[in-house]
This record gives C-alpha cells, structure tokens and sequence, in this order.
C-alpha cells in the first residue's frame, strides 16, 4: 500500500502546485510576458510549462501502453488521447487548451494512482531514452521519475518568480496528500 500511498500523494502534490502556477502565470503574466526569454533551458515560463506538460502526458502515455491489459486504467487515461501540447507560441486559445491539457493530465494522473494497486507498480515500462538499457522500468519508477521531472521544473518556474519578486510556494507534498 506504501508505494500507491506515495505515488497518489505525488499525483495530487503536481496537481494543485500546477494549479498554483496556472494562476500565477495568468494572473501575472500576459501572453507577451509568458513567451519572453527568461534565461532557462527552455526559454521562457510558456516554454517551461509547456515543457512540464508535455512530459506528462508522454510518461502517462508510456504507463498506459504498459497497462494495456488494465481496463481500469485505461479508462481513466483514455483522457489523453486527444490533448497535445502545441510547440508554435501561444494566443490566447492556445494557452486555454494548454491549461485544459495540464488539468486533464493532472486529473488522470490522480485517478491512475488511485486506481492501481501495489502490484501493478511493478509492471514493466518499455524505455528508449537510455538507449535500450534497460530496455524497461518499472511503473512505479516511470511515475516518480514524473513527479521528479515535475518537481524539477516548477522549481525553475519558482526561481523566476522569485527573482520578479512574485510570491509563489508549492514546494512541499501536503501532509492531506498521505491521509
């Protein structure tokens, strides 16, 4: 039951720090500002977020051709088969779809953790990106790698916000998250 507990509490953590950071970035930040050069890997904070959510829906994507045999799984993430995340800069219809995305990923990413039991952590992950080795992960390490990515960079989201002197904390996992 342990490592469902912790992965459930990661899902629910990413999902309100992302809400939090919605918020900021539209209450904020206009279009021009989002997509302004902000000296990160990715560019700018639509290029971050966008970042964040694209891997999310690639590793949940990843999960869900490994529960293939899991009907419970998959009806919780046929939710992503229709989001994407649009590389070109966003207008305002693009970050409402993006924003659209990043909820509906969060939310399944939710009800997969809440769905799974100890067992289907186990289940093997088909990898490519270390180049074949090892050719699989486990569920339960793809999902932490999710949040660790995650984690990663909303803390560059922070660190931007820090340094414009915008308040903003989503750093620790609620303890509501593990009840």
């Amino acid at each position: 039951m342990f490592a469902k507990a912790i992965i459930l509490a990661f899902a629910k953590h990413n999902q309100e720090a992302n809400v939090k950071v919605v918020e900021i970035l539209d209450g904020k930040f206009s279009a021009a500002a989002r997509q302004e050069e902000r000296g990160s890997y990715y560019g700018s904070l639509e290029g971050l977020t966008k970042h964040i959510a694209g891997g999310t829906l690639a590793l949940l994507r990843m999960a869900k051709t490994a529960l293939s045999a899991d009907a419970n799984a998959q009806n919780v993430l046929i939710a992503l088969d229709d989001l994407s995340v649009d590389a070109n800069p966003l207008d305002i219809n693009g970050w409402q779809k993006l924003k659209a995305a990043i909820a509906a990923a969060d939310r399944a990413w939710v009800n997969l953790a809440a769905t799974l039991n100890d067992r289907d952590y186990d289940a093997p992950v088909k990898t490519e990106w270390y180049g074949g080795n090892p050719a699989s992960i486990p569920l339960g390490a793809l999902l932490t790698n999710l949040a660790s990515h995650n984690i990663h960079h909303r803390g560059q989201l922070s660190q931007i916000f820090d340094s414009l002197k915008i308040d903003n904390d989503y750093s620790a996992i609620g303890l509501q998250f593990f009840s």
